[in-house]
């Protein structure tokens, strides 16, 4: 995961709060004009991504999304705290963003609450090693 949400005892980011507003707006003329709405909001990504993202995103439900898109902008949080987190019982591997919606610091505040979890820069070159690690069963932590 690649969290943004902090938990309702701290605030959601500017960032985020402006993130949600924009989908939110696309989800509102999806609803009317189709998936194509969000086209926009993808176009920057790198070429692979987005068209992959892009073909993808036709096979959604315009009246889904708009419900889950006025859910986001709303502003409620999953979860009360970050501590919330302890309670997954599950294997987490935690990308810290590499956008301002997605900040480094919400990554850490989750790798120190999730019990069995590690945090992957997902710039370092040893990263896909570090998650398969994880996955096959050790902790994947830095030693």
């Amino acid at each position: 995961m690649s969290p943004l949400y902090p938990g309702a005892d701290r605030p959601l980011g500017e960032a985020a709060i402006e993130a949600m507003r924009v989908m939110a707006n696309a989800g509102e003329r999806a609803a009317v004009e189709g998936m194509g709405a969000f086209r926009p909001l993808f176009e920057r990504l790198p070429a692979p991504t987005r068209d992959i993202v892009l073909q993808m995103m036709l096979d959604f439900d315009p009246a889904s999304v708009l419900a889950t898109t006025r859910f986001l902008a709303s502003g409620v949080q999953p979860m009360s705290s970050a501590r919330d987190l302890a309670a997954i019982d599950a294997k987490v591997v935690i990308l810290p963003g590499a956008d301002p919606q997605h900040p480094r610091e919400i990554a850490e505040l989750y790798a120190r609450n999730a019990r069995d979890s590690v945090l992957v820069d997902q710039s370092a070159p040893d990263h896909l090693e570090r998650i398969r690690a994880l996955c096959d069963g050790s902790t994947g932590r830095e030693p």
